[in-house]
C-alpha cells in the first residue's frame, strides 16, 4: 500500500463508508483540488467495489437534487485545519463533519438507494388463517409456501436473506446465492439453506421439525433467551451442530434430538400439503384426525378407543372433512356421529 493510500481509512461498516464517500464528495467539489488529493481519491475508490458504489450513489443523488454546488460553500466555512483532516490517517472528524452537512441538507437517508451497495432492507410479512395456504415469490427468486395457521416475515439485504417463522409451517425453495446466506429463524435456533429445498414446522412441544427434499441445510440450536442476540450478529457464520441432507428429517430444540432417513414415498406424502392434498398410507386414525384438524375448524372426537389405532389410507383435499368422513364410513368401519356443525364423534360401526 502506498503512503498516499494509507491516508484513506477503510472502515468496515456501511455507515462509516457512506461518511467517507460524503467527505470525498465535498472535497472534490472545490475548484482547487490538488493532484495529490485526486490520486488519494482514486486510491480510495480502488479499495473495493463497495467504495466505488457508495460514492457514485451519493454523487448521483446530490447532483440530481441540485445541491452539489452548494456543498463546497458550506464546507469552506469550516476552519482550514479541519477541512484538511479528510486525508489524515486515523481521523474521523472530517468524515463526521461531512455526514453532518448531508444531514443538514436533509439527505440523512439518501444512501438507501436500491442501485447502490447499501440498499434499504426489503421487509415483508405474511400470515395464513386456518386452512389457508399462500405461495410467496421473493425478489431473489426463492419461493416460500406457507401452510395453515402460519406466520412468517422476511428481510432481504445485500448480505443476508433472513426469514422468521413464528408459527405453523413453511416450505422453502431457495434460489442459489452464495454471497447471501438464506436463514430461517425458529424459536429454537437457525436453519441455514445450502442451495436447497426444505420445510420447517413448529411442533406443539416447542421443538422444530426440518424436512429436506433437496440439497443440504445446517442446524444451529440456540437457547431462546440468546436467540435475538445471535440474530443481531447477522454477519457471523452459522455454527452448525448438524447437517441434514435430502431425504432426511431432523427434530431439534435446545439440541438436535434426532435425524432420520425419510423414504421418497413418505417424503412426498409429508409434503403433499403443498399441492392442496393430505396423503395417508396406513397411519393410525388418531394421527389422521390430528393432521386433518390442523386445517378445519371442527372438533373431531374419537369416542371409541378401539378404532384409534385403526390404519387409514387415502388422498383428501386440505380442509375437506366431508370427504374424509365419507371415506371412514365406507371403507374403514367407522361411524361418524355429527353432534353439531363444529363437533363430530367417531365410533366403531356395529358388526
Amino acid at each position: 500500500m502506498s503512503d498516499d493510500q494509507s491516508k484513506i481509512v477503510a472502515l468496515p461498516t456501511a455507515e462509516d463508508l457512506d461518511t467517507e464517500a460524503a467527505a470525498w464528495l465535498v472535497a472534490l467539489g472545490h475548484d482547487d483540488v490538488s493532484e495529490k488529493h485526486r490520486r488519494d481519491f482514486q486510491d480510495w475508490l480502488e479499495i473495493s467495489d463497495r467504495h466505488r458504489k457508495a460514492f457514485i450513489a451519493l454523487a448521483k443523488m446530490w447532483d440530481e437534487m441540485a445541491v452539489l454546488e452548494e456543498l463546497p460553500d458550506i464546507a469552506a466555512g469550516a476552519p482550514v485545519e479541519e477541512r484538511a483532516l479528510f486525508a489524515s490517517p486515523g481521523s474521523r472528524r472530517w468524515f463526521a463533519m461531512a455526514a453532518s452537512i448531508a444531514l443538514i441538507l436533509g439527505f440523512g437517508g439518501l444512501w438507501n438507494l436500491t442501485d447502490s451497495g447499501f440498499a434499504e432492507p426489503e421487509k415483508m410479512a405474511w400470515t395464513t388463517a386456518l386452512g389457508e395456504q399462500k405461495t410467496i415469490n421473493l425478489s431473489d427468486g426463492s419461493v416460500i409456501q406457507l401452510n395453515t395457521k402460519s406466520a412468517a416475515s422476511v428481510e432481504l439485504t445485500d448480505d443476508l436473506r433472513l426469514v422468521r417463522l413464528t408459527s405453523g409451517e413453511a416450505h422453502f425453495d431457495v434460489a442459489k446465492d452464495p454471497a447471501r446466506p438464506f436463514r430461517v429463524i425458529s424459536p429454537n435456533g437457525i436453519v441455514e439453506a445450502i442451495g436447497t429445498a426444505f420445510s420447517v414446522r413448529l411442533l406443539d412441544d416447542k421443538s422444530v421439525e426440518v424436512l429436506v427434499d433437496e440439497g443440504v441445510v445446517a442446524l444451529e440450536p440456540i437457547e431462546p433467551k440468546e436467540l435475538e442476540r445471535m440474530i443481531s450478529l447477522q454477519g457471523r457464520p452459522v455454527k452448525a451442530a448438524a447437517h441434514v441432507t435430502a431425504g432426511e428429517k431432523a427434530v431439534f430444540g435446545a439440541e438436535v434430538k434426532q435425524i432420520t432417513a425419510v423414504p421418497v414415498r413418505e417424503l412426498e406424502q409429508e409434503l403433499s400439503w403443498r399441492t392442496g392434498m393430505l396423503t395417508f398410507s396406513g397411519e393410525p386414525l388418531s394421527e389422521v384426525v390430528a393432521e386433518v384438524s390442523r386445517y378445519a375448524d371442527i372438533q373431531i372426537e374419537i369416542a371409541d378407543s378401539a378404532i384409534a389405532s385403526r390404519p387409514v389410507g387415502g388422498y383428501f383435499p386440505v380442509g375437506d372433512t366431508g370427504t374424509l368422513f365419507e371415506s371412514l364410513e365406507l371403507s374403514f368401519g367407522v361411524k361418524v356421529e355429527r353432534i353439531d356443525e363444529r363437533h363430530v364423534r367417531l365410533v366403531a360401526k356395529a358388526r
